[in-house]
């Protein structure tokens, strides 16, 4: 009964949420396939991990400068969401009119480009949409709902699959197609979801950012970026180096994976929304910590994790502590800042850095290393290192 007054009352913070719901569904359905498809084609190993870095490296450029392009073009954050999402809606589908690997790196490379502006407006908007004291829990929200999304996309994925080869007799090969249109139809959803969104004009200046301070970055924004590149990086690597372990020393099947990362995801939902609610209470100074050492913690005991219990302890508490990060680093962020136009794509940015970086060093540790997860330790201890700064820097602040 409460979500359709909360609609009412904020509209367009209804449809941001609803967009990266239906939008991350999408978004699910092609991220699987899409390496299977260029393998089709006769694409190497690093051919098929190019695709998926070329994208995150075009995604992370674009979040990077979007702020200063937009404002250029003199196109506002609601306006560049209704000029670049139809072309999420019309790539998908596009992947499948010529298979050739060129071609398709081609895409892939435009799709990171409006990737790294859209998303990152929608998260400007939906922050500066929300009312007074509820950005938080809002942006908590949003990305609960992203999240859903994609494991939405991972339980209808094989139903469709199911459906083309067991009910239309489509062989596997030929299925690409068929599945690259529903990811499209799926990222129509947010195209149109868009339009209804209503013009709130938060400009600039209305907003309260200084158009001619936008360079300048406080010292605890640069340290709470660093950790954001170190979440960036772990949330990365356990969805890749570590299914690789739970495979290789437990000899979990994609099932079991499957389910554990379910589980552990789920279970961490109403912890980010209660902390994202004391955040809005203006009690981050102690929730801070909590997320940082839950993060240390769960790094440190997965990084020597003898077990699957472990593993699955250490990822709750984990998922617990860097997905309520997410939400809460950008409100705060944003209250720190009088350019969070700019910033808000260089948090997305230094984020897709991070997941690039952080697999490809986890990756070499595990090829070399006989405590083949270390580098959970390590990126933990970093993150707990860089709150330590943020934490002297608050206090030496005070005291200026």
């Amino acid at each position: 009964m409460y979500i359709i007054p909360f609609m009412k009352k904020n509209r367009n913070t209804a449809i941001l949420i609803f967009i990266a719901f239906t939008g991350t569904m999408g978004f699910g359905i092609i991220s699987p396939i899409l390496p299977l498809y260029v393998r089709s084609m006769g694409a190497t190993g690093v051919m098929v991990g190019l695709v998926s870095s070329v994208f995150m490296l075009s995604r992370a450029l674009t979040s990077l400068f979007s702020g200063n392009f937009l404002r250029k073009m003199k196109i506002d954050r609601g306006r560049s969401i209704k000029i670049f999402s139809p072309f999420m809606a019309v790539l998908p589908a596009a992947y499948a009119l010529i298979p050739v690997y060129g071609y398709i790196i081609t895409l892939r490379f435009i799709h990171g480009l409006v990737n790294g502006i859209v998303w990152p407006s929608a998260q400007y908007l939906t922050i500066k949409s929300s009312g007074k004291g509820k950005e938080a829990r809002i942006m908590s929200l949003y990305y609960i709902f992203g999240n859903v999304g994609g494991f939405l996309s991972k339980l209808l994925l094989p139903v469709f699959i199911l459906m083309l080869g067991n009910y239309m007799h489509i062989s596997e090969n030929q299925q690409y197609p068929f599945l690259f249109m529903i990811a499209s139809i799926f990222m129509t959803i947010p195209v149109i979801s868009s339009f209804f969104l209503i013009d709130e004009k938060v400009s600039l200046r209305s907003s309260g950012e200084n158009l001619k301070n936008n360079k300048t970055m406080s010292i605890s924004t640069i340290i709470l970026l660093s950790a954001a590149l170190l979440g960036g990086a772990i949330l990365t690597t356990s969805n890749s180096i570590l299914i690789l372990y739970l495979k290789e020393h437990f000899g979990s099947t994609l099932k079991d994976i499957s389910f554990i990362l379910f589980f552990t995801n789920i279970i961490s939902f109403p912890f980010i929304y209660i902390i994202s609610h004391i955040v809005d209470k203006g009690n981050e100074r102690f929730i801070l910590p909590v997320i940082f050492v839950l993060t240390f913690i769960a790094t440190t005991i997965l990084s020597i994790a003898g077990s699957i219990s472990a593993v699955i302890f250490s990822l709750i508490l984990m998922y617990i502590g860097l997905k309520s990060f997410r939400p809460v680093l950008r409100v705060l962020i944003n209250r720190d800042n009088e350019n969070f136009n700019n910033l808000i794509g260089y948090i997305n940015a230094i984020e897709n850095i991070g997941s690039i970086i952080g697999p490809l060093i986890a990756g070499f540790i595990y090829d070399k290393f006989t405590n083949q997860l270390s580098s959970f330790g390590i990126y933990g201890s970093l993150m707990l290192l860089s709150y330590l700064f943020y934490f002297i820097r608050k206090i030496t602040a005070k005291n200026d």
